[in-house]
């Protein structure tokens, strides 16, 4: 664990990583809730994009899943809300509907 007198706010962070050389860096991504996709989760995904910070949700099997999922949208000028449509639909996912769990 990093000691806090190390931690940086946010801002400064995101300000800092602005001026490196990198086009897409990812934040934080976490597991937000269990898809009706049988076997996926709902990742919520927060990373700059060509120094932008978005932030989408993303219907994956896993967290490696997710990161590839994502990968063709970055650095392509797309808005997150229709990254996020995207690839946070099962319906944009290429799925078939026997892949989505009925309601109980």
């Amino acid at each position: 664990m990093i000691k806090k007198k190390y931690l940086r706010k946010k801002n400064d962070l995101i300000n800092s990583l602005n001026n490196s050389e990198r086009q897409a860096i990812v934040l934080s991504i976490e597991v937000i809730e269990t898809s009706k996709i049988k076997d996926h989760l709902i990742y919520e995904c927060d990373y700059l994009d060509n120094g932008t910070q978005k932030q989408i949700n993303i219907i994956a099997r896993d967290i490696t899943e997710a990161l590839v999922k994502l990968e063709p949208y970055v650095g392509k000028g797309i808005p997150d809300s229709t990254t996020g449509l995207i690839l946070g639909s099962h319906t944009f996912q290429g799925l078939s509907p026997d892949h989505v769990v009925a309601p109980v």
